[in-house]
């Protein structure tokens, strides 16, 4: 019997697991943009690579108030559930800081701040952040960590790939 309920028990536990990994997985789907800013001329998309969908990637871009494309991409460190909160912490902070007149190098100065603040000091992550204006084509950007963009346009295809410090040192 003792046997039994330890089964039971640890099968439940794992059904809770499963279930709580399902929700975070869904929770931060939809966070993710899946319609391309509509500004006439241009075309955003990302995609998230490997198998795990909790591995710790995000991705995000918007318009700002002043017509302009916003961009940002990165990886969290850590382990898969862990890197996975990192990120949405992050992605969070994008969010909510795309909304205030910035450079790329002050957002990428106020997430570092946020994911400092918002942790015990253990939560690292890298990111590629681009503000275009599509009036002049011309761009703005900043990275943190490993980054490895493409930039993608009728004349080929640039990389902007980089080493820096990582968000949250």
């Amino acid at each position: 019997d003792l046997e039994r309920e330890v089964l039971v028990r640890e099968g439940l536990r794992n059904r809770q697991t499963d279930q709580a990994r399902q929700l975070l997985t869904q929770w931060q789907n939809e966070q993710r943009p899946n319609v391309p800013p509509l500004v006439d001329g241009w075309q955003v998309a990302g995609r998230l690579s490997g198998d795990d969908p909790l591995g710790g990637q995000l991705y995000d871009w918007c318009v700002l108030p002043d017509g302009r494309i916003a961009i940002g991409l990165g990886q969290a460190d850590g382990l898969h559930l862990e890197a996975s909160m990192t990120a949405t912490t992050l992605h969070i902070a994008l969010k909510s800081h795309a909304a205030y007149p910035h450079d790329a190098r002050q957002m990428l100065d106020r997430l570092n701040e946020a994911l400092w603040t918002c942790s015990t000091g253990n939560r690292f992550a890298s990111l590629f952040y681009a503000i275009i204006d599509p009036e002049t084509g011309d761009m703005d950007y900043a990275t943190a960590g490993e980054t490895h963009a493409l930039v993608v346009g009728p004349h080929g295809c640039a990389s902007l790939s980089e080493s820096d410090a990582l968000l949250g040192s």
